[in-house]
C-alpha cells in the first residue's frame, strides 16, 4: 500500500462512528479536536442517494 499513511486511520475511524450515530461532540471529546469544524473535516457522512 503504497498511498496509506497512519494519519488516514484517523479520518477512517471519525467516519465510521458519525455514520453510527456518534455526536458531533462526542466525537470531539473522543479524538480530541478543539473545534467542531475539525471533526467535521475528519468525519465524513456517507451520502444516501
Amino acid at each position: 500500500m503504497e498511498d496509506f499513511r497512519f494519519h488516514d486511520l484517523r479520518h477512517t475511524w471519525a467516519s465510521w462512528l458519525i455514520q453510527s450515530g456518534v455526536p458531533l461532540s462526542v466525537l470531539q471529546e473522543m479524538g480530541g479536536w478543539e473545534s467542531i469544524e475539525m471533526v467535521r473535516r475528519y468525519a465524513h457522512r456517507r451520502r444516501t442517494t
